[in-house]
């Protein structure tokens, strides 16, 4: 397949239509159009005492304004056609150059998820000796994939591995790619049970939002004085009732992330997830949903205790 390239510009030519558009975004053209325009219906008038001695004889600088001004009507109209045919191939050629820098964002998202799909293929035929050190790697080909899916600079990608305790989930384990300093983040459930994460886990992945440092309700969402991000995605992986963990991708500035971002982010998170369940044996992925499924039944009954005794009062 071959490459557009972009045609060398001359130095003088570029100089010549930058100074061109200028002159045309300052109006100059139709303003110089309009006073020759003027300037030469003046010089055909008879009765003008200022542009015709006492015989009516026009002056011989009246006949010289008359030519000029005559001569620059067209000069005028014709840099003004000039510098809008300018504006219009320089538009066309900025267009261009976005629909490559989409084309080559949109290839490299592909070829990021496709890194994860073809290694959860392999792990799906693997032999299940092989299986616990490949789903091992799975979460550092995973993050570095995920930090390939955008193009903003500087971004992170981390997954955090879900396990459930008797005293609630804690989402640790964080394997990091992107910016050098690694993410040392540890939720618990039990020490913050009303964090946003637990919300995120509990949701639906396709709502799983772009979190940013400067939307007024998700002010608490992270400390974002100390954070060297300021926006981030998470999206829980999970198949059916089994959490598995968290997928996450942060960028310096609020406005670095999009929304094809989130969803690329959310479709390598459903890769990981169908890879996870593939690479478990059906009684693993029974004894992980019944634990989690367990651990909020303990929960329901302690909060129903508690309202019991609180009304006994």
């Amino acid at each position: 397949m071959s490459e557009t390239t972009t045609a060398k510009k001359h130095p003088i030519r570029e100089r010549f239509c930058g100074l061109m558009l200028e002159l045309r975004e300052h109006h100059v053209f139709i303003a110089g159009t309009l006073i020759a325009s003027l300037i030469s219906a003046l010089s055909f008038c008879p009765y003008y005492p200022v542009l015709v001695d006492a015989d009516g004889n026009a002056y011989q600088w009246t006949i010289i304004i008359r030519v000029v001004s005559m001569v620059l009507i067209p000069l005028f109209a014709a840099a003004d056609k000039t510098a809008d045919v300018q504006a219009k191939a320089d538009a066309k050629s900025d267009a261009n150059e976005a629909s490559q820098e989409a084309q080559k964002a949109y290839r490299q998202s592909i070829s990021s998820l496709l890194l994860i799909a073809n290694w959860g293929a392999g792990i799906a035929k693997d032999p299940p000796s092989r299986k616990k050190t490949l789903l091992k790697d799975l979460r550092t080909v995973s993050v570095a994939a995920t930090h390939g899916l955008s193009i903003a600079p500087q971004t992170r990608a981390t997954y955090y591995t879900l396990k459930t305790t008797a005293d609630g989930r804690v989402l640790g384990e964080p394997v990091s790619h992107g910016r050098v300093e690694e993410s040392t983040t540890i939720w618990e459930e039990a020490k913050d049970p009303a964090h946003s994460v637990w919300g995120i886990m509990d949701g639906e992945d396709v709502n799983a939002p772009i979190v940013r440092s400067t939307d007024e309700d998700k002010k608490d969402w992270a400390d974002w004085d100390n954070k060297r991000y300021k926006s981030f995605i998470s999206v829980p992986v999970k198949a059916g009732g089994v959490q598995f963990g968290l997928l996450s991708l942060n960028a310096p500035k609020s406005e670095d992330l999009t929304e094809t971002d989130r969803m690329a982010v959310l479709v390598a998170a459903r890769i990981m997830a169908t890879t996870l369940s593939l690479a478990h044996e059906p009684p693993a992925l029974k004894e992980l949903e019944d634990s989690l499924d367990r651990l909020r039944s303990d929960r329901a009954a302690g909060l129903g205790s508690v309202d019991s005794s609180m009304a006994n009062r």
